[in-house]
């Protein structure tokens, strides 16, 4: 699997994709890592916030 194919399927960045090529060991590794990703993204929920916001005072 290569860096650009990578990016296209996580629509990440050229160095995130760099970085998974090096954490995995071997191609089926990197398979494996890639489609969890996908999987996450695909079932992640977005960030949620409630309420206002309160700004910090010192």
């Amino acid at each position: 699997m290569t860096k650009e194919q990578i990016m296209r399927r996580l629509n990440c960045s050229e160095k995130y994709a760099q970085r998974m090529i090096d954490w995995s060991s071997n191609e089926l590794e990197l398979r494996v890592l890639v489609a969890q990703k996908n999987h996450e993204l695909q079932t992640r929920k977005g960030i949620e916030e409630y309420g206002p916001t309160k700004t910090a005072t010192a």
